[in-house]
């Protein structure tokens, strides 16, 4: 424990303010409070004023600053020719001198109250000849070795807060999973797992449809059961049991043209075709919402699915990405999220994925929007009714499988 440390526990245990004690002690708040924080070392004077302010003895308050205390120094002023004598003399003085196991403070002995304090830890002068003169804060505490996480009290307006700020341990790297990437869903989507999804864990991918999403996650890193609308499942409606799952992916239609009430009309034709092999039966919409209400409306219910078949603390993994429809700029990520979190889910994490080649308009005449060119892969969190938010950040361990597909 240092100083700056010490100082300010006693100063907190006696519910003084640091405005009070440094106007007691004539100094500055803000060079106390930098000695507190140890940015500064105290000066002798500081703690001298500082010992019966705090119910400390001035010596012990000085060793522990890196000062000499006084009567040290005045020792090795009349013992010049040896100062070891001197040193050994003054140690014999604090031997000789009986201590009770709280040091009554100058205050109380003047006043005739009695206001003790606790013990110095390094009150203990019989070892003051093997200190350095300038002793090493390592020293002070008894030789020992920093831990790896280091805490200090924190202070309010007064100064008066106890609660703790830890450091603790790690490195520094840019190696780490970014929100942003420039690539293919195939490239990002075994990053969302190794970040949010143990090892082992049971995933069932219910809108599987080519699997592209898969193409890079080793076969034996979890069991994966695949389905979609072309396999006769539907996500709304999953024929799974009640929290028999660890996580769901879900990545359905996000284009209001693959909801349309005439096969003639959905879109994914020519050139996007690809859309509506993906990401479509093909077949029109006959009941229900249209337009952009058809997509929000598929997600809903997948999710209130979802609910039901995760495990609590079980992640959802949803692809989606905002329109323009019927000339109106529709945020669907923006609305899975609210109504995701009405159902019970917690949003952990967002990754946005950029096209890696320019989009192409048809028919443009004037463009009111700009073009979209990137998605979203948006990670939640199952959370129990009353489950606290942290419950999201607990780990969860999974036996090693093998993956079915």
């Amino acid at each position: 424990m240092g100083f700056g440390v010490y100082i300010k526990r006693q100063r907190v245990k006696r519910q003084l303010s640091l405005r009070s004690v440094a106007a007691c002690a004539g100094v500055d708040p803000a060079y106390l409070s930098r000695v507190e924080r140890e940015k500064v070392p105290p000066s002798e004077n500081l703690v001298s004023q500082l010992a019966p302010i705090l119910g400390c003895s001035v010596d012990d308050l000085s060793l522990m600053a890196g000062q000499l205390p006084s009567r040290l120094r005045s020792s090795l002023d009349k013992n010049t020719a040896s100062p070891a004598y001197a040193v050994q003399e003054l140690a014999a003085m604090y031997v000789a001198e009986p201590k009770t196991e709280y040091q009554t403070s100058s205050d109380s002995r003047r006043g005739g109250g009695q206001h003790r304090s606790p013990p110095m830890p390094h009150a203990n002068l019989r070892s003051v000849a093997t200190l350095p003169l300038f002793p090493d804060e390592k020293l002070l505490q008894g030789g020992q070795a920093d831990d790896d996480t280091t805490e200090e009290a924190d202070d309010n307006e007064d100064g008066l807060t106890t609660s703790k700020r830890k450091s603790p341990a790690g490195i520094a790297t840019s190696d780490v999973v970014v929100t942003a990437h420039v690539s293919g869903n195939e490239d990002v989507f075994p990053k969302i797992l190794d970040l949010h999804v143990p090892a082992g864990s049971i995933v069932a991918d219910v809108t599987w449809g080519k699997g592209v999403f898969w193409k890079q996650v080793p076969e034996d890193r979890y069991v994966v059961h695949a389905s979609d609308l072309q396999t006769g499942v539907d996500c709304r409606a999953l024929p799974y049991a009640d929290a028999s799952h660890d996580c769901i992916v879900l990545d359905p239609p996000y284009m209001e043209g693959l909801f349309r009430r005439s096969k003639s009309h959905l879109a994914g034709a020519g050139s996007h075709a690809a859309f509506r092999e993906h990401y479509s039966n093909g077949m029109e919409t006959d009941q229900g919402p249209k337009y952009h209400a058809a997509v929000t409306d598929l997600y809903f219910r997948a999710g209130r699915e979802a609910y039901r078949v995760l495990r609590s603390r079980g992640i959802l993994i949803v692809k989606c990405q905002d329109e323009v429809s019927a000339n109106q700029q529709r945020l669907t990520h923006v609305e899975i999220i609210n109504e995701y979190e009405k159902l019970g889910f917690y949003t952990k994490d967002l990754f946005v994925v950029v096209r890696t080649n320019r989009p192409g308009m048809s028919r443009v005449i004037k463009q009111e929007h700009a073009r979209k060119n990137h998605s979203y892969f948006i990670v939640f969190v199952k959370l129990a009714p009353g489950q606290s938010r942290r419950a999201a950040y607990k780990p969860q361990k999974r036996n090693n499988c093998s993956q079915t597909q």
